[in-house]
């Protein structure tokens, strides 16, 4: 799937693409999706696991100097998504729809971006094949509310 046929069913908005937004179009693809709030920790095993995590972060942190990144605020915030790829004691390594397509960054930084707005990604994993005994329907991932965890 190219990226041009995601952008064109996606509600793109200015400001980026809402999560539920994107939760939804994943599973238009036939995918199981899921809105977590997520750790280091976390993006490790979910990525052991095989599943997918689209990650929102402040794009804008990458390309300040701690000085102003401590003034930074949310209101300045650039909403995007990246995919993480590996994480590594040190670095996280990402794909991201912008140049550079495959980049990384500090793990430190990468936590800043991404604990801006929330911590949040929309985790996707391929569909399971079975049916839930006795429904005829397949399952649908709900979203776990932060606190559920």
């Amino acid at each position: 799937m190219e990226e041009y046929a995601l952008e064109s069913q996606a509600g793109l908005q200015p400001k980026g693409t809402p999560i539920d937004e994107l939760e939804q179009l994943a599973r238009q693809f036939g995918l199981v999706a899921e809105v977590q709030e997520t750790t280091l920790e976390d993006l490790r095993r979910i990525l052991a696991e095989g599943r997918l995590p689209i990650a929102y972060l402040d794009r804008a942190v990458f390309d300040l100097t701690p000085r102003q990144r401590l003034k930074h605020s949310i209101r300045d915030a650039q909403i995007h998504t990246v995919i993480p790829t590996r994480l590594g004691a040190a670095s996280v390594t990402f794909r991201d729809p912008l140049p550079p397509r495959v980049a990384r960054r500090s793990a430190r930084l990468f936590q800043l971006a991404h604990g801006l707005l929330g911590s949040y990604c929309v985790v996707c994993s391929p569909a399971e094949t079975t049916l839930p005994k006795g429904s005829g329907h397949p399952p649908v991932a709900r979203r776990r509310h932060p606190k559920e965890r």
